[in-house]
């Protein structure tokens, strides 16, 4: 026996030896999607009666099949919507006892919210009211009622109907043409649903006509029945049809009655709209044929005593019938059922109003059968129900209406009275509006005749509300078919509301006028003006004003001001506004450097640093301090100063031969590097301090040396030791563990950036946006490219588009056997690598790849078609994936996207990579943004900007997305720096401008006419040195 066959064994060897659970009632699942709720009874043997409740409403009993320990009760036409209880008794067997188990469960079922269909008009005539039919449709039937109410409610009585089920609007009568806006309230359960009718109070609307028309039969007896009131609008013999002409709007049954030797249809239930002409086919069948055997009424008795009754009829061979009708022969359908062949018990609760059903009435069943109608069983019984009709409740010792501060409560005192003799059991509610909350204690009370009970209510507002808000209190009968309401309103007194008004931002002059506007809360006893929350002063008449002088060491900062309104009860509002303090630019010092600038300017520590060369050609840096513009200089050797980099706490400073770094102070210069020869390139920052001099790149936090072979153009951090290097052929990736990989390519870099999860190259007219992973493949998307070379193949670059959705696909057509499109890449030996490209079939019949050991003369891969995999699905892009180890001593292979394949060629292909590893990695092609003219600068803000002579602002969001928000009239001198969400620049002729991120110019003009270098810092205000020499603070920052 296997350790796993073993392992198995001696579970189930446990499992066997456990003691059985106990006998009980496990919780209840709900499954809302089958409408049932499922319990599982455990510890017992078999189950033999189940009897269950739904919300107080009487016992069923549930259909078992086989005795089954799984019990799913259906919630259809008993649950309502949101909370409901369930009271569950079940007869079952453990062992050899008999045991009953009990639980009531509590659960929640929102299904999908009930949709009704009001309509926007209801059309009544002058002096008499008007009903309409107001569907409630669902796909679900609930077992609770919809309460159904008008707002205003006077002259108006609440309605209730079945959901599904119609609902008839009763309209009071109008004295006077116009329009009347009604609110109608829905509520069912928990959920609750408002919507707004209007009434057209006009001419008289035509009345609706019903057609009754007689099938199969010539004479037969028929009476229709006004649903709203009971009254039968006729009753009487119909010779073939009778058109039943000048009925109000409502809803209507009609009843065919029973003919010798025919079986009669079911009542037709349906809604008159006014002016409709509706015809009813009544079809009867001749032969009555015999009443169907083996179903039995269970329930109800001779004798109906309760408003609500259950129906039960239970059938011995339900697999015969498809729908069961439960029918009072003179009122119409009472309820009916979907009949399953594996359920032989059917249940449902029926409510009926006494006024309109007490007295005798024949009780029957039907059933369709073979898609005929057939009679079951019928009994007479007598609905004799005590009710209060013509009882009602009133609330009593409410107030009309309370006013409440925000974030006060309050508990009101009053009274349910019982009038006109109105007994049993009441139910108790109160709703109000979203902004106040509600309480009304007792919920239940039993009412005697003439008795009264106390009732607390208790209101709480938030702080947040005000305004008038409508309490509503609702009382009804546990039948559900009396409604007593009445209201109260909640007045909360608004706080005073309070505007600003001040010159547009940015604020250009001073003094600032300042005024508050207040309107509501009362009277208003101050008005205080606060700035950054500081109080400055306080206005107790109208107009409320203020004049404020920021004053000069306000420039450039942004003030929130803010006004606060006390009204005489305490209650406050406010109003605050943010504005930025931009006087016009100016230039508020002058500092002379003492040196050429050509490095920086940078800020630390509140200082500003500027590098450059002193009168002898010496390095120089110099230290200005913003408080007084006193400057401190140190020299760093021979040669001029070329690179800054502020990193880890320290200066680093880089001139033509050297690198070296100092502290804030300017203390001293500690000498770090010199090469051994060679030009200066680059001073690169970003987790790392690096240095590149001619061919050599040399890492300051690993310390590591590497020798590229040819110059060095750009560096760039990748955070985490990863260095990127840019010289005149290639471009290489160091990783953190030392190893190197390069791709080819023919741009002129200039500078590298590492953001926003890519390569950015700035190069003589383009931003380039490059994958961060490299591919030493040339050309990898052009395949008619240099770096590509072919045989017998014409190759027809971007006539498609590519799977990025840009044209730049290439097309390969061959019209013999032997041909070839190749590149040679230099590998690594004995290493894995994938080799990937992207083709689609383009009506060709062949296509093969390979991978080729020049130095050996050896198939690495050998041809190998590929057709079949493209032709799977035609016209679809499909990354073809080679994967190979290289040989021992092999440092070159010859890739093959296409050798050899056929003489029926016809493809088109994109995205060539190689990768070290059994992974591509992801392909992204590299794509530009063209420049206005040579860049003068790239800064990574919170964005990349390029700014460029021919004055645009090129732009990289963090979405890798590239754009030009800014074009200017004239060259730009370097890239932008930021401040306050703004963006300063330069024009060559010594023009500073202040421009948003989306290019628009918030101020322009020039405080000196000479040319600014190197670069714009701002620290509180702007620091722009220039090209004789000295360094400007212009003030206020715009």
């Amino acid at each position: 026996m296997s350790r796993t066959h073993l392992y198995i064994f001696v579970l189930l060897f446990f499992a066997g030896c456990a003691n059985p659970p106990a006998p009980g009632l496990a919780d209840l699942q709900l499954d809302a999607a089958r409408g049932e709720v499922v319990v599982q009874v455990q510890g017992v043997q078999s189950v033999s009666e189940v009897r269950f409740a739904f919300n107080g409403n009487p016992a069923e009993v549930l259909s078992l099949s086989g005795g089954s320990t799984r019990l799913a009760l259906p919630l259809g036409g008993k649950a309502c919507y949101g909370g409901n209880r369930l009271e569950l008794e079940v007869k079952s067997r453990s062992g050899n006892s008999d045991v009953t188990l009990r639980r009531s469960y509590a659960f929640d079922f929102k299904p999908a919210d009930p949709a009704v269909k009001l309509p926007a008009k209801v059309q009544a005539t002058l002096g008499k009211p008007a009903v309409r039919p107001v569907p409630i449709e669902s796909a679900f039937s609930y077992g609770c009622k919809a309460q159904w109410r008008l707002e205003p409610a006077a002259g108006s009585s609440p309605v209730s109907s079945a959901v599904p089920g119609t609902a008839d609007l009763a309209f009071p009568a109008k004295n006077a043409l116009g329009d009347y806006p009604y609110l109608v309230v829905v509520t069912l359960g928990d959920w609750r649903w408002e919507g707004v009718v209007t009434l057209q109070v006009g001419a008289a609307p035509p009345p609706a006509t019903l057609n009754v028309a007689l099938e199969g039969i010539q004479s037969a007896p028929v009476t229709v029945v006004r649903k709203a009131d009971g009254v039968k609008v006729f009753e009487g013999t119909v010779q073939g049809s009778k058109a039943l002409g000048g009925l109000e709007a409502g809803t209507y049954t009609v009843i065919g009655g029973k003919v010798e030797g025919f079986t009669e249809p079911l009542p037709w239930e349906g809604s008159l709209n006014p002016g409709d002409n509706v015809t009813v086919p009544l079809k009867y069948t001749a032969g009555t044929g015999p009443v169907e055997p083996g179903i039995a009424i269970l329930a109800p008795g001779d004798t109906i005593t309760e408003p609500r009754f259950e129906v039960r009829v239970k059938l011995d061979n339900p697999g015969l019938y498809s729908v069961m009708h439960a029918i009072f022969e003179d009122k119409g359908i009472l309820t009916s059922w979907s009949v399953s062949p594996n359920q032989s018990t059917y249940s449902a609760q029926v409510t009926l109003n006494p006024d309109l059903y007490n007295g005798p009435h024949i009780l029957r069943i039907r059933l369709l059968k073979g898609g005929k109608l057939v009679d079951g069983p019928a009994k007479q019984v007598v609905m004799n129900a005590p009710w209060n009709g013509a009882g009602e409740l009133e609330f009593l010792g409410f107030p009309a209406s309370v006013t409440l501060e925000p974030g006060q409560s309050t508990t009101l005192s009053g009274t349910l009275r019982s009038v006109n003799g109105y007994q049993g059991p009441t139910f108790l509610r109160a709703s109000a509006p979203a902004g106040v909350s509600v309480g009304l204690n007792p919920a239940q009370v039993n009412m005697v005749a003439a008795g009264e009970v106390p009732l607390q209510l208790t209101v709480s507002v938030p702080s947040s509300s005000t305004g008038l808000f409508v309490v509503h209190l609702e009382a009804k009968d546990q039948w559900d078919l009396q409604h007593f309401y009445t209201s109260l309103n909640v007045n909360v007194p608004g706080k005073p509301s309070v505007s600003l008004s001040l010159p547009a931002d940015p604020l250009t002059s001073r003094p600032v006028p300042v005024q508050a506007q207040v309107t509501g809360g009362g009277q208003i006893a101050k008005v205080e003006f606060f700035v950054d929350g500081s109080l400055k002063a306080t206005d107790t008449a109208s107009p409320y004003e203020w004049s404020w002088d920021p004053g000069l060491t306000s420039n450039g900062k942004t003030f929130t001001l803010k006004a606060v309104a006390t009204t005489a009860a305490g209650l406050s509002g406010e109003a605050q506004a943010t504005r930025r303090v931009e006087l016009p630019l100016g230039v508020r010092g002058t500092v002379d450097l003492g040196l050429t600038p050509a490095a920086g300017p940078v800020t630390w520590n509140g200082n500003v640093y500027v590098g450059g060369s002193d009168g002898g050609g010496n390095g120089r840096v110099v230290r200005v301090k913003p408080q007084d513009l006193s400057k401190v200089g140190l020299s760093f050797g021979s040669e001029p100063v070329r690179a800054l980099l502020l990193e880890g706490g320290r200066l680093y400073v880089a001139t033509g031969s050297s690198l070296y770094w100092t502290d804030a102070g300017l203390g001293s210069a500690r000498h770090l590097w010199t090469p051994e020869g060679g030009e200066f390139c680059c001073l690169e920052g970003g987790g790392g301090v690096y240095a590149a001099y001619s061919s050599v790149v040399r890492s300051f936090a690993e310390d590591w040396a590497l020798d590229v072979g040819e110059p060095v153009r750009a560096l760039a951090s990748a955070g985490g030791g990863a260095l990127y290097v840019a010289t005149d052929t290639r471009i290489l990736h160091r990783a953190a563990d030392g190893s190197l990989e390069a791709e080819p390519h023919g741009w002129q870099v200039g500078r590298l950036e590492v953001a926003f999860s890519r390569l950015w190259l700035l190069t003589p007219g383009r931003l380039l946006r490059h994958p961060l992973t490299l591919n030493p493949l040339r050309d990898p998307d052009a395949f008619e490219g240099a770096g590509w070379e072919q045989e017998g193949t014409d190759v027809r670059a971007n006539v498609a588009n590519a799977p990025d959705n840009r044209k730049t696909a290439d097309q390969v057509l061959v019209n013999g056997a032997s041909h070839f499109l190749r590149q040679r890449v230099p590998v690594q030996p004995e290493t894995a690598y994938t080799f990937s490209f992207y083709a689609r079939n383009n009506g060709g019949s062949a296509a093969a790849y390979s991978v080729y050991d020049p130095a050996h003369d050896a198939e690495i891969v050998p041809v190998t078609s590929y057709i079949e995999t493209l032709k799977e699905e035609e016209g679809t892009w499909k990354r073809i994936v080679v994967n190979f180890t290289t040989p021992a001593e092999v440092t070159e292979v010859i890739l093959y996207p296409l050798k050899d394949s056929g003489e029926e060629v016809n493809l088109l292909l994109w995205g060539a990579r190689l990768d070290r590893g059994a992974t591509p990695a992801a392909y992204e092609a590299v794509v530009g943004q063209n420049l206005c003219a040579e860049p003068t600068g790239m800064a990574l803000l919170n964005d990349l900007w390029v700014s460029d002579a021919g004055g645009c602002l090129t732009r990289a969001n963090n979405q890798g997305a590239m754009s030009q928000p800014f074009k200017g009239s004239k060259p730009l001198a370097f890239a932008p720096a930021a401040s306050g969400g703004r963006l300063y620049l330069a024009y060559n002729d010594g023009t500073l401008l202040a421009v948003t991120p989306g290019g628009s110019v918030v101020k322009q003009e020039t405080p000196v006419a000479e040319a600014p270098v190197l670069g714009i810092a701002a620290l509180e205000r702007l620091w722009v040195p220039y090209a004789g020499g000295k360094i400007r603070v212009v003030d206020p920052v715009p």
